[in-house]
């Protein structure tokens, strides 16, 4: 239904805006996106093997940052009920995970 397409259409706009960021900022060589659906949640890690970054903590302070895109997907995720972690580190590229419950 109208919630399961909300969904579909929320992850993809993340992995767009994550595949935007990468392109704009990682100097990536390599991206890897993985969505996984179990029967409570559905997983998505876009990993890459850019130049990385120092992420804010907490991650609220990415309005206070140039990170922008990085605070919309969060605020796409939350909007879902779910979570967005980012996980980077300077030279090693860059991991972010969605988690969004799915409704039954």
């Amino acid at each position: 239904g109208d919630v399961y397409k909300r969904q579909q259409l929320t992850l993809f706009r993340i992995a767009q805006e994550a595949l935007i960021n990468i392109k704009k900022h990682a100097q990536a060589s390599n991206v890897v996106i993985k969505l996984e659906a179990g029967a409570s949640k559905a997983t998505m890690t876009i990993t890459d093997n850019g130049k990385g970054f120092e992420v804010p903590r907490p991650l609220n302070d990415l309005s206070s940052t140039d990170k922008l895109g990085l605070l919309g997907m969060q605020e796409r995720a939350q909007l879902l009920r779910g979570t967005l972690n980012i996980q980077s580190e300077l030279g090693k590229g860059t991991a972010i995970t969605v988690e969004i419950p799915l409704k039954c």
